[in-house]
């Protein structure tokens, strides 16, 4: 069994940076619901505005963590 301890990401990656992973990781489940299911959690579930929010603020986290993955650019000190 798998254990995850957040506490201990967050020491070793800071908070901001496992928070990026979670909604990336988060909105990646999302695309699997909408695929498979035709069920968009987002936008089923949030107005329509607090959605556009969302969608921005995964847009911007997925892009941060492309960024880091693939340059050298820390965007988010550790």
């Amino acid at each position: 069994m798998v254990s995850i301890d957040l506490g201990t990401q967050v020491n070793r990656y800071g908070f901001i940076q496992v928070l990026a992973w979670l909604l990336t990781d988060l909105a990646a489940a999302n695309w699997l619901l909408v695929e498979l299911f035709d069920v968009n959690l987002v936008s089923d579930y949030l107005s329509a505005d607090v959605a556009g929010i969302v969608f921005v603020v995964v847009g911007v986290a997925g892009v941060v963590g492309l960024a880091e993955t693939v340059t050298d650019v820390e965007v988010i000190p550790s």
